[in-house]
């Protein structure tokens, strides 16, 4: 039996601003190189607060760049990158 590589990925929070127009604003960090998806922090949230928090996935390579794009991004309130998580056992 073969081991699987592990595929190691980062996470950046990001909050959008609350006036922003989310699908085009998602659209464009979506088509950032290196970000692999972007989703809802909260799917089924409501409040606007919170339903403007998003988690971008990226290789670990691409995170001090694509938080650039992210943080310069005029609908973007503000990017972070996720502290790793430790594996459990």
């Amino acid at each position: 039996m073969r081991d699987l590589p592990v595929v190691s990925t980062a996470k950046i929070n990001l909050k959008l601003k609350i006036r922003a127009g989310k699908k085009a604003s998602l659209a464009r960090l979506s088509r950032v190189s290196g970000v692999v998806k972007v989703r809802k922090m909260f799917p089924q949230e409501t409040d606007p607060d919170l339903s403007s928090l998003y988690i971008a996935t990226t290789a670990p390579r691409n995170v001090a760049r694509v938080l650039t794009i992210f943080s310069a991004d005029k609908d973007v309130e503000f990017a972070e990158k996720m502290p790793a998580q430790k594996a459990s056992s």
